[in-house]
């Protein structure tokens, strides 16, 4: 019998230190619920993903895969109207259900797996219209919630804050040089350690082309200026 899937530890130790109300009890909970949701879904979960301070859960069901993320932050509603929105318009996965219990949010939504990085990619070959439709739909949008907090005010926080200590594994403060380079460069070393999206903020399509489209990308939306903190 294959054993259920544990929160990893250092995604219990990171939740209990940026919101210390989630006691050693918020793994266990999760772990039942996640369970219980994949019992509903008749889903067999498959793999726990990479993640900081969520619970994050690939699983197969008869239709094809999903997955089922845990958040901890208080801001997780926020986050799931916003998936949902980014869905409507084609610009992210389906979601199916998203779920506030005492202990977070629960988001479920189809697996999307990665396509081939562009530097590994024939760049003759690769339409930039094609990979700025999902984005272009989204230009010009309002944002889901009236009154959610800016992320382009916190990503700057992030640019001016030499003492962070929450990095992802393997990343460090970028140099002060570099800060003084295009702003472009600057949005897309800050949110290699945000998580805006459903999920890997590094994967996601906003980042994955700003760098590289640069002018070629359309001015980004409410929807994207407003889009909540990472959790």
């Amino acid at each position: 019998m294959t054993e259920p899937l544990t929160v990893p530890p250092t995604v219990v130790s990171a939740v209990q230190a940026r919101w210390p109300a989630h006691t050693r009890d918020w793994p266990t909970h999760v772990e039942a619920e996640l369970l219980e949701l994949c019992e509903r879904y008749e889903a067999k979960p498959r793999e726990v993903l990479p993640a900081r301070y969520g619970f994050v859960v690939a699983a197969d069901t008869a239709d094809g895969g999903i997955v089922l993320r845990a958040s901890a932050d208080p801001r997780g509603p926020t986050q799931a109207e916003v998936a949902r929105a980014l869905a409507k318009l084609g610009a992210g996965p389906t979601v199916h259900e998203a779920i506030v219990t005492d202990d977070g949010t629960w988001t479920v939504l189809d697996e999307v797996r990665p396509g081939t990085p562009l530097a590994m990619t024939d760049l003759s070959t690769v339409s930039l219209e094609a990979l700025a439709v999902p984005l272009a739909s989204i230009n010009g949008q309002p944002a889901p919630i009236p009154g959610m907090p800016s992320i382009i005010d916190w990503l700057r926080t992030r640019l001016e804050d030499d003492e962070l200590d929450d990095l992802a594994p393997g990343t460090t403060v970028s140099p002060t040089a570099s800060v003084t380079g295009s702003s472009s460069t600057h949005v897309v070393w800050a949110a290699k350690s945000a998580t805006t999206w459903p999920y890997s903020p590094s994967k996601s399509p906003v980042i994955g082309l700003q760098r590289w489209l640069g002018p070629a990308l359309p001015r980004p939306s409410a929807l994207i200026r407003h889009a909540c903190r990472h959790g």
